[in-house]
């Protein structure tokens, strides 16, 4: 044990001999560097401040080369010489970002930089926590300037608790707002769905946005009372072991006046699958869409509706029209799940990752849409060189005959159109400006038709032009025609 310890001493000395080395080398160089540049440093006016700043953050990135070994060390030496010499010559004012990472970003790594006088990080003002002297102090900056933000929500939220108590507790606590205002504030933080149509789909939408914590509120509304009871309570029971408090409640179409998002899914997808075409559910989801957006109407609503109702075009038009809210606040899930079909089927003939496959499936949400091959592509490979003729045939029909057969082996679908809805409904909270063929208003085509837009918090923020062949735009042609041909039957009956 012995021998061992005076080794280690041996390795704890010769390591303290190269730190120092390495000191008084740094120390060297930053000398020769000042003089070698004195006579460029002179003919730019540069402050002391600017000067001392500099040399801060000099030293705080050779200390940061230090944990390199010696190749590396060299070479990052060699980029930060050169970017301080630049940085001296200019006279780089360290609190100006857009002049800092001019001269830096040549460096191959990032380091903080504290201005030890003015406590202030890239020029923000940060807090000195070494100032805070009672709990007094910390009261002031707890939930305001300052917060631990935990991995399990769990550990920060208390579940017997409404999340709007919670929140509402903090803007009172730390803004002189009445209880009112407070809650007004809280609920305006929160986010919130209403669903329409609780079957298989409006069910597994509101049970993914509930366990993943995406929306703080949910409306479950349908005409099954037993039905809306049903989820209503089987969700509420998860809520001592779910990761996030949501607030749900139930046939209260006046909930919806603040909701962010209304997703509509009522229907009876028998019919679809009784006769092999989504226009089997027209009749009734066409009188369900005019009911349904009478109701939205007189709730208040103006937020976003996302529509999964079938015939998805169809009837997204029917609801945009009887609500009286915009095309851009009104669109339908369209060919966003028959697009993730179509990667799924790509990526599998080619044995590639189904996210690796960009493009459109385009047209009506049912036997008209097609794939649009121009815009397909495989790791930035163009998709129609990768297969023959007869096989992109055979492929394009198989996103629809997919669909089929889940719906006549499970009777229904379910989780890959609640993934699609989930998603569009991410997008507008997050304001993502997500590029997605979904059933948008086409003013090109006079309907609502399976098309790439730009999802953001406001619904449809653009309608994207696409270069189709002369033989797409006659497929978009015949798909959008036929949904029109619909429409103008409903009208004339």
């Amino acid at each position: 044990m012995t021998a061992r310890n005076e080794n280690m001493d041996k390795v704890r000395a010769e390591e303290l001999k190269k730190d120092t080395a390495y000191m008084n080398e740094f120390n060297k160089k930053m000398a020769d560097l000042k003089e070698k540049h004195a006579k460029e440093v002179a003919a730019t006016v540069v402050t002391p401040e600017q000067i001392q700043r500099n040399e801060i953050l000099a030293k705080e990135v050779w200390l940061s080369i230090g944990r390199f070994k010696t190749r590396k060390r060299i070479k990052l030496e060699r980029e930060l010489l050169a970017a301080l010499k630049k940085a001296m010559m200019m006279g780089v004012d360290l609190n100006n970002e857009d002049a800092r990472n001019a001269v830096f970003d040549d460096v191959a790594f990032r380091v903080r930089y504290l201005d030890e006088t003015e406590e202030k990080l890239h020029g923000v003002c940060v807090l000195n926590l070494a100032n805070m002297k009672d709990e007094g102090d910390w009261t002031q900056i707890r939930g305001s300037r300052i917060a631990t933000v935990f991995q399990d929500p769990m550990t920060s939220l208390n579940p017997i608790i409404t999340i709007g108590k919670q929140i509402t507790s903090i803007i009172k606590k730390h803004q002189n707002v009445s209880d009112v205002e407070a809650r007004s504030r809280a609920l305006d933080l929160m986010r919130k769905v209403g669903i329409i149509g609780l079957g298989h789909v409006g069910a597994t939408v509101a049970y993914t946005l509930f366990t993943h914590g995406i929306a703080d509120e949910l409306v479950l509304l349908d005409k099954n009372e037993d039905k809306v009871a049903a989820e209503y309570n089987d969700l509420h029971d998860t809520l001592a072991r779910n990761n996030y408090y949501v607030r749900v409640t139930m046939q209260d179409w006046h909930e919806l006046k603040d909701a962010d998002v209304v997703v509509t899914a009522f229907g009876d997808i028998a019919a679809s699958v009784k006769t092999g075409d989504r226009f089997g559910e027209f009749e009734l989801n066409a009188k369900n869409a005019k009911e349904v957006g009478e109701k939205i109407k007189n709730s208040g609503f103006k937020g976003v509706l996302i529509n999964i109702s079938n015939p998805c075009d169809a009837v997204a038009q029917i609801l945009q029209e009887t609500t009286g809210l915009s095309k851009n606040q009104v669109f339908g899930t369209g060919t966003f799940l028959d697009t993730a079909r179509m990667q799924r089927i790509v990526g599998e003939k080619l044995g590639q990752d189904p996210r690796n496959v960009e493009g459109w499936v385009l047209g009506e949400h049912g036997s008209s849409q097609f794939i649009a091959w121009s815009t397909v592509r495989v790791n930035n490979k163009i998709a129609i060189q990768l297969f023959s003729e007869n096989e992109q045939k055979k492929l394009s029909k198989q996103p629809n005959k997919n669909s089929f057969v889940v719906a006549n082996g499970k009777g229904y679908t379910s989780y890959a159109i609640a993934t699609c809805a989930t998603r569009l409904i991410q997008a507008v909270f997050s304001d993502a400006r997500l590029f997605a063929p979904v059933s948008v208003y086409n003013p090109e085509y006079k309907t609502y038709i399976g098309y790439p837009a730009i999802i953001g918090r406001d619904g449809i923020e653009q309608v994207v032009e696409l270069k189709l062949t002369s033989s797409e735009r006659e497929k978009l042609q015949a798909a959008a025609d036929k949904i029109k041909e619909h429409l103008d039957q409903l009208k004339n009956k």
